[in-house]
């Protein structure tokens, strides 16, 4: 035998195990992925749901100064139907979150209207319409007349007050709500553009994450799954390693308060003109005392809406990766919410 021949008999000798284990790793991501991707394993599709959101859900305003007429930087397309992967999103003729697409609005005055304002939290991101928090008090409360309840769900991802206020004030004249109930968060203290920007991936703003390298592009699922299971067994191995305080006043910049109490000055003069009673549910963690100064010295109900350390140990998230609250936060939430407006005198006793 020549020595070519010999010499090509133990290459392919060599290559034949190379293949077979190249083939056998190949397979072993594809199913790696497939099986992240069907299971959601640890909320992994979260980041691909919000890219969806992005852009199936939102009209786009170019920039800051370049806004809709109704002078917000996004809002919702009307009759939107979107699968997302624990939940289904739909809005309303108006863009507002629905069981259905293009559901009609009662007329006026055969229930008492009540306008949730907020960001993902009124949302209710990660959950269907039905477990909402909104919808669970329209099903559950009365007005103080005895009156069934119309809850209008005008949350949006990443909204902050001023966003809210704009929102409130293109609407409003024709939903003509009873009740404006606005959900305060410490990241209503960041303005919505300030998020939104570095997160634009041409016309579709896309979350923007550390560059994932070659196993992170090639697995992206599975290493969102890994690297928030890390991350929870980090934080509890290490819980004083995260200060929730302090990381909170880092969004109370000079103008960071004084932006946002503008806005909510602004909401309680179109309330004042609609007729309407403005409340506020205070979500702030840790507790942000201006806010509730303000409510008091303007006489607006306000009420805390913020879990307890007990209540989130019982498991409220969505997942791993996604935070929001799952159908048990909700529920919670909406009890919170029914007892503040109870409290209050905008609804009838329980």
């Amino acid at each position: 035998m020549s020595a070519a021949r010999a010499s090509g008999k133990g290459l392919r000798r060599l290559l034949v195990p190379v293949l077979l284990a190249a083939g056998a790793l190949a397979g072993s991501v594809a199913v790696a992925e497939f099986v992240a991707r069907w299971s959601d394993l640890g909320g992994a599709n979260y980041y691909r749901d919000v890219n969806r959101y992005f852009k199936g859900a939102l009209e786009l305003a170019p920039g800051p100064d370049e806004v809709s007429p109704t002078g917000r930087i996004f809002q919702h397309k009307p009759g939107v139907d979107l699968e997302f992967s624990p939940f289904r999103f739909c809005t309303d003729a108006r863009g507002l979150r629905a069981a259905a697409p293009s559901s009609e609005l009662a007329a006026p005055g055969l229930r008492s209207r009540v306008l949730c304002l907020g960001d993902s939290v009124t949302l209710a991101w990660g959950v269907d319409d039905a477990e909402s928090w909104p919808r669970l008090v329209e099903r559950d409360g009365r007005s103080a007349d005895g009156r069934a309840l119309e809850c209008l769900n005008a949350g949006h991802l990443m909204y902050d007050t001023v966003q809210e206020q704009r929102l409130l004030a293109a609407w409003g004249p024709e939903l003509r709500p009873e009740i404006v109930l606005v959900t305060f968060l410490m990241n209503d203290l960041n303005p919505t553009w300030d998020q939104l920007q570095p997160a634009q991936n041409s016309a579709a703003p896309q979350p923007k994450l550390a560059d994932p390298g070659f196993l992170g592009a090639l697995l992206p699922r599975s290493c969102y799954a890994l690297r928030a299971l890390l991350g929870t067994w980090n934080l509890k191995r290490e819980p004083s390693s995260y200060d929730a305080a302090s990381n909170a006043r880092r969004l109370f910049t000079p103008n960071a308060w004084p932006r946002a109490r503008a806005a909510l000055d602004r909401m309680l003069v179109t309330c004042g003109e609609l007729g309407a009673r403005l409340a506020v549910a205070d979500h702030t963690d840790p507790p942000l005392p201006e806010l509730v100064d303000w409510c008091n010295k303007r006489g607006v109900p306000c009420f805390p809406a913020r879990f307890s350390a007990e209540e989130q140990r019982r498991g409220l998230a969505n997942s791993w990766i996604d935070a929001h609250a799952n159908a048990l936060g909700n529920r919670l939430l909406a009890d919170k919410m029914l007892a503040g407006l109870r409290q209050a005198g905008l609804l009838a006793p329980e």
